[in-house]
Formats: C-alpha cells, structure tokens, sequence
C-alpha cells in the first residue's frame, strides 16, 4: 500500500515540476442558491463550501473496511451534501502495474463525533445511508445528506466498504489530499485488530461537504 502511494505521488510531482506555481483551493466557498418570500420577509438560503485541501493522492481500498477523515470549524448549518471522488485521475493510466479490475462496489456512509482523544467517537450516522459506484464511474460522486438533518461543527466522515473482494487486487479507487493538518483513522478489513489505526502519509480524502445556511432579511 505504501510503495503505491509513493510511486504515485511521485508521478504527480514530476508532472507538476514545470509549473512555476500551484495554487491550492480555498477552504471555504459560499454562492446564493435560492430565495423565497416566508413571513413577509426575504430568506436567503444558500451553501456554504467546506472543501479539504492538499496537494493530490490516490489509493485503494482492497485492505480497508472503513475509514474517515476530520473535518473541523464546519459553519453552522444544516448538512447538505458531501462529494467524493473515486476511480479518477492518474491511477486510470497504470491500471496493469496498480493491480486495479474496477467492479460495483457498495458503501456506507460513515459519520462520528471526534473524541476526547482525537480519534472517532461516538457514531452520528453509521451506513444509514448506502450507494454504489459503479465500475464505470470516474470522479466526483456525490451523496444528499438532508434526510439526516444533522447540525456539526466537527466530525470525522467517510465510509465503510461493504462489497466483498479476493484482496487480490483493487476494485475501487479514492481520491485523496496530502497535507501536514491531515487527519484520517481506518479499520483494516484483514485484521483482527478492529480499532481504529491512524492512516499513514497525512492524507485525507478529497472532498466537499456542503452547509445550508439561512439568512432573514
């Protein structure tokens, strides 16, 4: 696992070697995305972006049986989506040399509080709500978190697989971000150890989770 993701952090720097500069996304986006007339008054409703950044990673999830990434200061709000990004990017041009046969994969959402102790705590949503991606899917994939109707200000998310595999090789892929703040835990599916381990390299997962706030005016 860990020669895989060096080898292609390495193809990724050595792609970016010829740029002068590399800008990362900012934390935080907000755009209006809908009014409506309550009470006399004008509500504005609108999202609020919080995306984790990072410069890019990939891996696969042959040996994972779940795993979560931090996120913290979330604006108040009700949660309104998360997007993740699978099967995508550079890993697509090394399919033979990364062992990867892409297949329907079944996962469930993951969410908890972060503990006293920094890990994941106690379970907010745990596979209440399951999707697939399919073995044609490449990129952003995202899920509606408002039937959960849940207000957070810091929480670990993700997922836990659900599908089986050989082990043998790679059915889905995920995109990641490498940063120094990263905080990430798994459970390794070919373990008997079922604690929570910290994730190596400082990744997290490259995404963008998305706030409802409202505003009266």
């Amino acid at each position: 696992m860990h020669q895989k993701l060096i080898f292609l952090l390495t193809i990724l720097l050595f792609s970016l070697s010829g740029k002068a500069q590399y800008e990362l996304p900012k934390d935080t986006l907000i755009h209006l995305e809908e009014v409506i007339i309550k009470n006399n008054k004008k509500v504005k409703k609108y999202i609020s972006k919080v995306e984790l950044k990072g410069i890019p990673a990939f891996n696969g999830l042959n040996y994972v049986k779940k795993e979560v990434s931090a996120i913290r200061n979330i604006p108040k709000g009700r949660l309104s989506y998360v997007d993740f990004y699978f099967n995508t990017g550079l890993v697509n041009l090394f399919k033979k040399k990364l062992n990867i046969n892409y297949k329907d994969t079944q996962l469930g959402l993951l969410i908890y509080e972060i503990g006293e102790d920094g890990k994941p705590g106690k379970a907010i949503s745990e596979n209440q709500i399951k999707f697939i991606v399919t073995k044609e899917h490449d990129g952003k994939f995202r899920i509606d978190l408002t039937p959960l109707n849940l207000q957070c200000t810091d929480i670990f998310i993700g997922f836990e697989v659900l599908s089986t595999s050989d082990g043998k090789e790679d059915n889905i892929y995920v995109r990641y971000n490498d940063n120094d703040e990263a905080c990430s835990y798994y459970i390794s599916k070919n373990s008997n150890n079922q604690n929570w381990l910290k994730t190596p390299f400082r990744k997290h997962f490259k995404l963008t989770l998305g706030v409802e706030k409202i505003k009266l005016r």
